[in-house]
This record gives structure tokens, sequence and C-alpha cells, in this order.
């Protein structure tokens, strides 16, 4: 990926846990996981954009304008919640990422998170992480 004219990446030092109680037939227990921000760089969150896809090839987008609640892309949405009122991301946060539609994930499947700063047009955070089975 190309960096914009003048468009610094942001360094950051984050990390994503998987939800053990994670159930996929169980609309209550959406969140796949938790997301942390642990040093570095905040992200503005208006530059960024989340996706999520599956090993099956769903694939589900979020992005600020649509203040992180409804889908952009693919048929699924996802939701974090912690992103909507906040401007930044910064050390100390965390936000949990949901998934808002029973039949998007499935219980021991194997999923791709990522984070691309929009500016830079670069991947600032991927994690791979896999479904209880529940």
């Amino acid at each position: 990926m190309d960096l914009g004219p003048g468009e610094a990446t942001p360094q950051a030092q984050v990390s994503f846990s998987d939800n053990p109680e994670f159930d996929a037939q169980n609309p209550g227990e959406p969140e796949i996981g938790n997301i942390s921000h642990d040093g570095g760089d905040a992200w503005q969150l208006d530059d960024i954009t989340v996706i999520i896809e599956t090993d099956d090839d769903e694939t589900a987008e979020l992005t600020a304008p649509n203040d992180f609640e409804d889908e952009v892309s693919g048929g699924d949405e996802i939701e974090i919640e912690d992103f909507e009122d906040e401007d930044t991301f910064e050390v100390g946060n965390s936000a949990t990422v949901q998934i808002k539609d029973d039949n998007a994930i499935q219980t021991e499947q194997g999923y791709e998170l990522t984070v691309i700063h929009e500016p830079s047009d670069s991947i600032i955070f991927d994690a791979e992480g896999t479904t209880p089975d529940n």
C-alpha cells in the first residue's frame, strides 16, 4: 500500500482477544472479541476502516462515516459501540467487536480482523481468530 503525500501512518501497539463465551447460536453473545490500544499513536477514528473476513470469504466492513454501527459492504453487520461516540482510539482504550447478524460467523470458524488507515492506505492492525466450539 502506498502512502499518500504527507500522510503518516499511525504506529500503535494494539492487541485483540477472542471472546471465549461467543456463541454463534445465541444472539445475546454477539461479541467476537475485544481490541485494546496498548501504546503508541492514537488512531483518528474518522480515518479508519475495520474489516472482518471469515475463512469462507464472508466480509463485513465498517467506516467512521456510518458511526461504526452499520454494514458498508458484504451482507453482515458488525458493530463497535465503543467507537461510536469517540474521535480517537488511544492508549488505555478498548473496544468490543460485535457481530449483529446471527448467521455472519459460525462456531469454530476462522476470521481475520483488519484495520486500515485510509489517508495512507495502510493496514495498521491485523489479527486472526477462531470462534469457540460452544
